[in-house]
């Protein structure tokens, strides 16, 4: 008889300075996501310089929590953790945020500090 793998997937966690480890509890739509398209355009960037070498994968965005439950306040836009399924199951976390005002940018990072910006004109 085999052995029986009882591994617990962990929760995938960003560490961001000043806040600690945060988490992604909770899917949200693209209807309650401030600039949703150049949030997704931004993750697509960021896949597509650190990943390109992957076929297809998938996006869920999620609202950045701690592990104890409290949230991210960010000036000049929101934050978004985007859950990144590839095409062979695994998964990996990018933090990404579109800015407003003076800097109309989108930037994205993952835990291991892979990171990409584009420069998104206001709508």
């Amino acid at each position: 008889m085999g052995a029986c793998d009882n591994a617990v997937e962990q929760p995938l966690g960003i560490e961001v300075a000043g806040v600690g480890t945060v988490y992604p509890p909770g899917r949200v739509t693209c209807a309650t996501v401030d600039r949703c398209g150049d949030v997704l355009d931004e993750v697509n960037a960021w896949l597509g310089q650190w990943e390109g070498d992957r076929s297809s994968w998938s996006v869920d965005l999620h609202e950045p929590r701690t592990m104890e439950g409290g949230t991210i306040d960010r000036s000049g836009g929101s934050t978004w953790i985007a859950v990144v399924t590839f095409d062979d199951g695994t998964r990996t976390a990018v933090m990404v945020g579109c800015g407003e005002g003076i800097m109309p940018t989108c930037s994205s990072s993952d835990g291991s500090g892979r990171a990409h910006r584009s420069e998104v004109p206001e709508k």
